[in-house]
């Protein structure tokens, strides 16, 4: 009876993974929930990814990353490589694919993507080239280093923990590292020599109000004196719903209020910017006293004010914007800046957007001054695209999170403390010596990512407790014979598979308990099998949405679903060809 209950919480978290139907932190402490339910865990399995290792490294790591990037160092290296490479398109993306994968091998690989984005727009610009030739590769890169280091990607650490609870001992901190580089090498010659072929050469209209179809929608219209509006709020006006306006500025004389809030007063002689259809737009100077001023005409270039500025910033996955509203966020009051479109998946979002619930990876166009949309862009809920400011570098602090993450290293590769020890001892030095705040610590770590990982971690010792994976590896063995180099390559490849469709950790904490069986039923070690899986589910370059890095670059790049089967699946076969001939020369099949 359990082996089957297991068997349709699995099924059933498999269908909403790729829905998307439920926010993926809420699914995982779900599943954590029903398998104790069902009693196919005890409480003490069901919270034991709360005290998981791997959590809290990850927690840890989450402050380490924030502070470097804090720092500006990144940033400041990815600006020199522009000017050391400028006028060669070709030599720029290969510099930044092996900067991309260095940094990777040290922070997140979305956070990387993250940093180096608006770099990456500034120096097509430059180069006169468009960025759809180089952001997948940007993504593609930082997935090459994520597999170079432990600390590479939340899945390593994942994989790691799940090998100890079974006895095994955890991956090294540089054990993985000849094989990352390896893939590495390949992966970046076909990127330069075959990839750049491959990848689309689509000019994106980087001018925004045209490139999301405001250039229609933007106006300004005049709070006339006989106008019913005079004296009352914007709340008691109720604009959008009166006549369809969307205010995005108030101007006042020589003032400008951006995004003001729902208790600006409306006087005789505001300006009102107004986002709005021609037809809403004539209604309402008919029935609310609103008028043209004299010196405005309808064309974009007359409605946009020097005070304000236009930015993009993406949904990020961990956002706690995410499946709520424009509305329910009280996105003015809270963040100071106007949302005027939502783009997903190549598709845009004008009218009735405080209504519309966001997604991860849906891309937002903003508008706010230049010190709003530099506030906005400490919220750990978004990822800005736009360049806002020039990043300022923090040489001393630079120094204190390097000798950190140093510190983090040779204390692990030489087994001298843990490493969910190291790394919450290291974020705790950053606080101390004041590289961040506690109330930045905190704000910098991903708690839904904590909160999946948490709750994923339960379903690998249900695996391996009711025997699904003894089930499931005694399938894959009859069906694919004892011979261990084509076990370990049908490990891979279904590990490939899957990840393209559910989240990598998810991936990893389901496929490692099954990849051992299968390993054990054939009577070879477990451990390249292991690794298989470490790669396998961190490589993932053949859609769009299986690793967030690639739905990052997506709206951005101006790309196509098809671009990244072109580009990406001859890379993930490149892969599973390297992978399965170079893991068991590194890494025995069989026991010694």
């Amino acid at each position: 009876m359990g082996f089957w209950m297991l068997l349709a919480i699995i099924g059933i978290a498999a269908v909403l993974f790729v829905t998307e139907a439920v926010a993926v932190d809420v699914l995982c402490l779900s599943i954590a929930a029903a398998l104790m339910l069902t009693g196919l865990v005890n409480v003490k399995e069901g919270l034991s990814g709360f005290s998981s290792e791997a959590t809290v490294t990850v927690a840890a790591f989450f402050v380490l990353a924030k502070a470097l990037a804090r720092t500006g160092a990144p940033a400041l290296v990815a600006q020199r490589l522009v000017g050391l490479t400028r006028g060669h398109p070709r030599r720029f993306l290969g510099s930044l694919m092996v900067l991309a994968a260095a940094s990777a091998s040290l922070l997140h690989v979305t956070g990387v993507v993250a940093v180096y984005l608006p770099v990456v727009m500034d120096a097509a610009r430059t180069l006169r080239a468009n960025p759809s030739k180089f952001l997948i590769p940007l993504s593609y890169a930082a997935q090459f280093g994520g597999v170079c280091t432990l600390l590479g990607t939340t899945s390593n650490l994942v994989v790691s923990a799940i090998m100890v609870q079974h006895g095994m001992q955890p991956i090294g901190m540089f054990e993985i590292t000849a094989l990352g580089l390896s893939l590495f090498c390949g992966g970046f010659l076909y990127l330069l020599f075959v990839g750049w072929h491959l990848l689309p050469d689509r000019a994106v209209d980087r001018d925004l109000p045209h490139a999301y179809g405001l250039d229609r929608y933007l106006t300004e219209l005049v709070v006339s004196p006989k106008s019913p509006l005079n004296g009352k709020t914007l709340r008691e006006s109720d604009l959008r719903a009166r006549a369809g306006l969307h205010v995005i500025e108030i101007i006042r004389g020589s003032d400008r209020i951006s995004s003001p809030i729902p208790r600006e007063i409306l006087h005789t002689g505001d300006i009102l910017r107004v986002k709005a259809t021609l037809d809403d737009m004539m209604q309402a100077a008919t029935r609310l006293g609103l008028e043209l001023p004299p010196d405005v005409q309808l064309h974009p270039e007359s409605m946009t004010p020097v005070s304000t500025r236009m930015a993009e910033a993406i949904v990020s996955a961990g956002s706690a914007a995410v499946r709520r509203t424009i509305r329910d966020l009280e996105f003015r009051e809270r963040y100071g800046v106007s949302v005027l479109a939502v783009k997903r998946r190549g598709k845009t979002t004008l009218t009735d957007l405080r209504d519309v619930p966001l997604r991860r990876n849906d891309t937002l166009l903003l508008q706010g001054t230049r010190d709003d949309l530099r506030r906005f862009q400490q919220s750990q809920d978004f990822v800005m695209l736009s360049r806002v400011a020039t990043p300022t570098v923090r040489r001393r602090q630079a120094y204190v999170v390097l000798s950190a993450l140093l510190a983090v290293m040779l204390a692990t590769t030489f087994h001298i403390v843990p490493i969910a020890v190291t790394t919450l001892v290291a974020a705790l030095v950053l606080v101390a010596a004041g590289v961040v705040t506690n109330r930045q610590a905190y704000e910098s770590i991903e708690w839904r990512v904590v909160m999946m990982l948490a709750g994923v971690m339960p379903l690998g010792i249900a695996v391996s407790n009711h025997e699904v994976a003894k089930w499931m590896a005694e399938g894959i063995v009859s069906v694919v014979g004892k011979d261990p180099r084509l076990l370990l390559c049908a490990a891979y490849f279904v590990t490939m598979i899957v990840t393209e469709f559910v989240t990598h950790v998810a991936c990893a904490v389901l496929m490692t308990p099954i990849v051992i069986s299968v390993a054990m039923a054939a009577g070879l070690d477990p451990r390249p099998f292991c690794i298989a899986v470490i790669f396998a589910t961190d490589t993932s370059f053949s859609t769009p949405v299986g690793y967030q890095a690639n739905a990052m670059i997506f709206n951005t790049g101006g790309y196509r679903f098809v671009d990244f089967v072109r580009v990406g699946v001859p890379l993930n076969l490149l892969f599973w060809i390297m992978s399965s001939y170079l893991i068991p020369k590194m890494w025995p099949l069989v026991h010694r």
